[in-house]
């Protein structure tokens, strides 16, 4: 098992090729309508497998319940923007398969990429030293002073509530109003916050992290059958891939939505923290797990149920 865990970039680069291999030389329907799955999942383990190499110390190697508690709860961040667009109608997937359980369980395992593939990607800029600083920059401003939070807070409602509203004009802001909503809730839960603590190196290869996810999820998505297509009330010109070229700077902010929202997640207790070892890690009671698993997967079925119903193309 150990040998595994080590070889997990081999993993990854067999898989890769496999799955190209599989489309280029046999046009394999199986492999053409699973691709997007398979290049995720391919790519996470080649990633982290780089990540152990550089640094000794990996999310799937060394902090394997840490990265099993992340699957679900990146579905369930996924979704709630998936919920979003049961208003805004930005984007439908095509061409997924037929049958109930394999759709739902193809939403599953592709929606559970989104947090890790971030995250990975983020550590994997930080392993190789890129923007990084030794300790903070005492002399730099915050990016928010502690009393602008409730403002802050404020405007993030505004962001959320503007889309709903009035989606044909404000669909972008679902991409930043959990910034400004977060930021300051997790500070005052835990004293916790990346502009407020100046973790601008984060920042920076968090947003970079988003956008080279975001390249790769349009260019692979370009190439699965089980894809999505985008349909925007306006900013529709000069797409790269089925993606409008200003959508692009969308993902940016959307890492670190991300980093926030699962933040949230660690500091109410209801998972472990990614980025340090889940030792230490105290469950919540029993009755409230148990409370809390059941609310989780309502929400995810009723989601996957919804998505079917309103943003699923029947082919």
């Amino acid at each position: 098992m150990d040998a595994v865990k080590r070889n997990l970039i081999w993993l990854g680069i067999i898989g890769q090729l496999l799955c190209y291999g599989a489309i280029w030389l046999f046009d394999c329907e199986f492999v053409l309508r699973w691709f997007y799955t398979i290049i995720w999942w391919s790519y996470l383990f080649i990633i982290d497998g780089i990540i152990y190499r550089l640094k000794g110390n990996s999310l799937i190697v060394n902090r394997a319940k840490s990265f099993l508690w992340m699957l679900p709860w990146s579905v369930v961040i996924w979704l709630v923007f998936e919920l979003f667009n049961l208003r805004l109608q930005n984007w439908s997937y095509e061409f997924l398969p037929q049958v109930v359980w394999q759709r739902w369980t193809g939403y599953f395992i592709s929606f559970a990429t989104v947090l890790p593939a971030i995250f990975e990607t983020e550590e994997l800029l930080e392993a190789l030293g890129m923007f990084y600083l030794k300790g903070k920059d005492k002399g730099a401003p915050a990016l928010i002073d502690r009393k602008y939070f409730n403002p802050v807070a404020g405007l993030g409602i505004i962001l959320i509530l503007l889309p709903l509203f009035f989606p044909q004009y404000f669909f972008p802001l679902v991409w930043i109003a959990f910034i400004f909503l977060l930021e300051p809730v997790n500070y005052r839960l835990s004293k916790t916050s990346l502009f407020l603590q100046k973790e601008y190196p984060r920042i920076i290869r968090l947003a970079l992290a988003g956008f080279i996810c975001g390249v790769l999820w349009e260019a692979w998505n370009g190439k699965a059958q089980a894809s999505w297509v985008y349909s925007l009330p306006y900013l529709n010109c000069c797409k790269i891939f089925a993606m409008p070229v200003t959508g692009y700077l969308g993902f940016l902010p959307f890492a670190l939505e991300c980093y926030l929202m699962y933040k949230f997640v660690v500091i109410s207790g209801y998972g472990p923290d990614w980025e340090s070892s889940p030792a230490d890690y105290q469950k919540p009671s029993l009755p409230v797990r148990i409370l809390a698993v059941v609310m989780m997967l309502a929400f995810i079925f009723a989601m996957f149920y919804l998505i079917d119903e309103s943003t699923l193309i029947v082919s």
